[in-house]
Parts: C-alpha cells; structure tokens; sequence
C-alpha cells in the first residue's frame, strides 16, 4: 500500500496496527556512507509471510474545519482477514468517497460508498473471484454527472468481461456501463477530462507486448490513438494537472526519448524534452573505435544485443510470446550456453 492520504474538505486515512506481526532481523551492510562500516547495522522489520499474522487496518475520516476524525465501520471482511486496497472521493462536494476491501487471499471483494459525514455507508459492487484472484489496479476516477442531470458517476478498471477493461459506475451502484472492450487489456487510466468527455489510458490494443496511449469518449465509445499504434513500441504518457498537456513517454524497444504535446494537437510536440542524441553520438564514436582497433566484428556490427521478437505454440494451445536475444559476435555455426527466463505470473 503507497497510498494513504485522500485529501478535499476532509481528509480519509488508513491507520495500520503491526501487533503480532513477525520481526525479522536484516543486516544493513551500508546506509549512504563512503565506507563501509566494519560490521553491519542490524534492521528490525515487521514483515508478512504466507499464513502469518496481517496488520490491521482502519480507516478513518477527519473533519478539517474542527479537526477532529472518525473511525469508518467497516465490516466488509473480519478484521484479519480485511485489506483495504484503495480509496476515493467520488462525488465534486465531497459528499461520498469509495473504497475497495479485499478479503486476504483476494478472491473476493467489495466497493462500498461512505457518506464522510454521516459514516453511513453501502456496497455499491462485489466481485466473486474464487476461480482465481481479483486484480489491485488502483484506478478508481471521479468522473461527475454525464449530462445535465445531477447522477455522479467514477471510472474504474474491471476484468467483469475476462479482459481488464474500463467502466461507468454510478456511485449509488446499478449496472455499469462499458467503455472500452476486445481480446486486449487496459494497463492504467491516465487523466480525466470531463470537459472533453474523454478518458485518457493506456492499453495493449494492438499487440500484448507492447503499449500505447489512447482516449475514450463516454459518449461516442470511440478509441482514438494519441500516437501512431501500427508503429511497434512501449508507450506512457503523464498528464499536467489541468489535463491540456502531456509528456509522451517512448520506453522502448529503441532508445527512449520525451515529448511535450497538446491535447488539442497531438500530431505534433510542442517540444522534445529528452532526445538522447548524446547516446546515439556516444554509441557511434565508440564504434569506431571498435573498427579502428582491428574489431573482428564485420562491418556494420551491432553493439547492442540482435534481438528478435516471435511465438511459441503451447501443447495446450496457448500462444506464447517469446524475445530471443543472441550476442553482437554471434556465429550460426557455433554452439553456445542458453539461459531461460520464463515468466508466468501476472499480466502475463
């Protein structure tokens, strides 16, 4: 949890209790010094293991104008067995916020709205995830009243579908209503224009490994790209915090670079922020140095990895991606060592 202050005319907050929670002692071998010290400074840390003791949690809401708070009741789940994943104010004057409880093994649960002055609160949405487990994806949006009429509504991101999708919800609960949708998954909502009617995301549209940036409008439920998505890359974008800007982010797989955009004109930058031209110019002087030195390498090597991007049928029918990496001097009729990483947690 990175995450514990919710601030408007009040302020929520979580209050941990790590009685009973294992300590371990970890060596601390250096801690910003020059030096390292002749012996280690010892640690002592409350840390959780599988079928320990989890800390408490409770949430509580303070009133700023006589500075005094509450405990919320939450009953979700039983104390031990409750986590509270993530909070929200969900209405403009402050008159409800949300949170989300998972139960320990988080397979189940439950969105309840809280009036912050009352302390009433209601279940505005379950999940049964028992087949396997639910998703923290701390993306809970206010959004407000899609027209003139005065129904709030907040995004969130859900896999209701079998795919990590975006959706309304009023905040006094009911059906939702889907916003984006397909054999592909939405990664994280980016920014909120309500003016505009849009929301800002980004998602694995056009291809599993790879990222683009996109909005949705909640009118139209069209999904335009906010940079070319037939061009094969890993893409973020961070927005100001009146929303008209933005720096798009290229991670990868090429050499990473930054832009400023307009989100009036987003087929053009502002400006370039971070070009990396002093990379490139490195990479080539030391290039020829390489060649001037007598490099067995032919002419026109590589410095970096050859990497190649393909898929792996699975005998159980699964499409498997795969990135092969082979080194700069690599010769087809040699034998070399092979190193596996396979990765099949999350998101995977």
């Amino acid at each position: 949890m990175d995450r514990r202050l919710y601030l408007t005319l009040f302020l929520a907050f979580l209050i941990f209790n790590e009685t009973g929670v294992g300590i371990f002692t970890i060596p601390y071998y250096m801690d910003n010094e020059k030096l390292a010290p002749t012996y280690p400074r010892e640690l002592d840390l409350r840390y959780l293991k599988v079928g320990s003791k989890n800390p408490t949690v409770e949430l509580n809401i303070l009133d700023l104008s006589d500075r005094e708070y509450k405990p919320v009741p939450v009953d979700a789940f039983e104390p031990e067995e409750l986590i509270i994943g993530e909070v929200a104010w969900v209405t403009k004057d402050h008159s409800a916020l949300i949170y989300r409880a998972f139960n320990r093994v988080q397979d189940h649960d439950a969105h309840v709205v809280v009036n912050p002055e009352t302390l009433k609160s209601k279940v505005v949405r379950k999940r049964d995830g028992s087949d396997g487990w639910l998703e923290h994806t701390l993306s809970i949006s206010f959004v407000g009243p899609l027209s003139c009429k005065k129904d709030t509504y907040y995004v969130d991101v859900s896999d209701e579908d079998g795919w990590n999708h975006i959706y309304l919800y009023h905040v006094k609960g009911g059906k939702a209503i889907q916003l984006t949708s397909g054999e592909w998954e939405v990664s994280t909502i980016l920014n909120i224009d309500t003016a505009k009617k849009l929301v800002y995301f980004q998602a694995s549209k056009r291809h599993s490994t790879e990222r683009h940036v996109y909005n949705v409008s909640w009118e139209t439920k069209k999904i335009p790209p906010l940079v070319d998505d037939t061009v094969p890359g890993y893409w973020l974008a961070s927005f100001s915090s009146s929303g008209g800007y933005y720096i798009l982010n290229y991670q990868g797989p090429n050499v990473p670079y930054q832009e400023l955009y307009t989100t009036n004109t987003t087929s053009k930058p502002v400006r370039t922020l971070v070009d990396n031209k002093a990379f490139y110019k490195n990479i080539t002087q030391y290039s020829m140095c390489w060649k001037i030195r007598g490099s067995p390498f032919p002419s026109g090597f590589r410095l970096t990895p050859n990497i190649t991007y393909f898929k792996v049928q699975h005998p159980d029918g699964y499409t498997l991606n795969d990135m092969q990496q082979l080194p700069v001097n690599f010769d087809p009729a040699k034998k070399y060592p092979v190193l596996f990483t396979l990765y099949g947690g999350p998101n995977s």
